[in-house]
């Protein structure tokens, strides 16, 4: 089989979604590691340079396109979106075409088949909530682009049961979608505390769904009840009118760098993540994997990977302070057991094996 996978439009200096580039580059080293791929072409640039670089030793199939080549951006952005993806895919000849950020092309279709991994549907949650977090345009362009990647992608794929059960109800798409990344099971046996930290992690964004402001009131509510000399550090931007509390043992690192959420994941008790909305709600997950306690919300994404018992009701203070307490008084669970990039990548490819090439509508 001969693929081409799509990383040009993912710029590592300014995308918006940390958790879907990172799942980008960890499923194409999924797909370094299998067999049955006669060829792999990745379309890249200049920012993931340092990302894809090892990719090379470990595939002697997979070409790396576009190193050099600046991430596209303002115009070119929406050229490369909507035309110069099909035309560098039909010059490659490949049997499917890739996109892991789940948004087709508008202007032109390939001549390859198309299947396309969806993290969300973020857009209609907003359009259906009256929200306008988005420029107007932007927000129709991708809704548009997804809509066209449910109705005419060969195969689609999402990370979550709950994923594919809003596209099929907002797209109506003619090819079921099917969850490949969800956790493959949760080991029994019982460790010991990975975590030796007192600190609270809590992850802020400057998105509406995020709760930033809730997440600030009512952990500092939660201190004040409970007399909880824990320091909180704070990870991400921070929305418009929201200011970080000017108070001991609170610190703010903004958009920190991979070392630096490493170290403080190390030092801390906890990891706190509120959302009003998820496609999977990668940040709990990951933690839990590392032993890290984590409290998050009761969203359906999360119900599929998280323990009940670690998730809270976005509307009940009592709610979130109870699941923090306990959490905190239990001793460390044992690690989540994920689905390895090698994992997804192969559920990705066995997807595509059976699909027989249909006429396009």
């Amino acid at each position: 089989m001969r693929i081409v996978y799509n990383l040009r439009d993912q710029n590592w200096e300014t995308t918006k979604s940390l958790g879907v580039l990172q799942g980008s580059l960890r499923i194409l080293e999924g797909f370094a590691g299998l067999p049955g791929i006669e060829r792999l072409d990745v379309l890249a640039n200049r920012s993931l340079a340092a990302r894809l670089s090892h990719l090379g030793a470990l595939a002697p199939f997979l070409r790396i396109h576009g190193l050099k080549t600046p991430a596209p951006s303002g115009w070119s952005r929406l050229l490369w979106d909507h035309w110069s993806v099909v035309r560098h895919t039909n010059a490659l000849s490949p049997d499917w075409l890739l996109l892991p950020k789940g948004f087709s092309p508008l202007a032109r279709w390939p001549r390859a088949r198309v299947s396309a991994y969806v993290h969300d549907n973020i857009f209609a949650y907003y359009r259906e909530r009256g929200a306008r977090p988005f420029p107007v345009g932007q927000a129709t362009l991708f809704s548009r682009s997804l809509a066209r990647t449910a109705a005419r992608a060969e195969v689609v794929v999402t990370n979550s049961e709950f994923t594919a059960a809003e596209l099929n109800r907002t797209c109506h798409p003619r090819v079921l979608p099917r969850a490949i990344g969800a956790p493959v099971a949760v080991t029994a046996a019982g460790t010991d505390a990975l975590r030796s930290g007192e600190a609270l992690l809590l992850l802020t964004s400057a998105w509406p769904h995020k709760l930033t402001a809730r997440a600030i009131d009512w952990l500092q509510r939660w201190q004040r009840e409970t007399s909880s000399l824990r320091s909180v550090h704070g990870i991400g931007t921070l929305p418009a009118g929201v200011s970080w509390p000017r108070q001991e043992g609170w610190h703010h690192h903004g958009r920190a760098n991979d070392d630096v959420f490493a170290r403080l994941r190390r030092e801390s008790a906890a990891l706190i993540y509120f959302s009003a909305y998820e496609g999977y709600g990668l940040p709990p997950v990951e933690a839990a994997t590392e032993g890290l306690r984590a409290v998050a919300s009761d969203l359906p994404p999360l119900r599929e990977t998280m323990p009940a018992s670690s998730l809270f009701a976005n509307e009940d203070f009592a709610s979130f302070s109870a699941t923090l307490n306990r959490v905190l008084a239990s001793p460390a669970a044992a690690p989540l057991q994920l689905a390895t990039p090698v994992d997804v990548a192969r559920r990705w490819l066995a997807a595509l094996s059976p699909v027989r090439r249909t006429t396009s509508g």
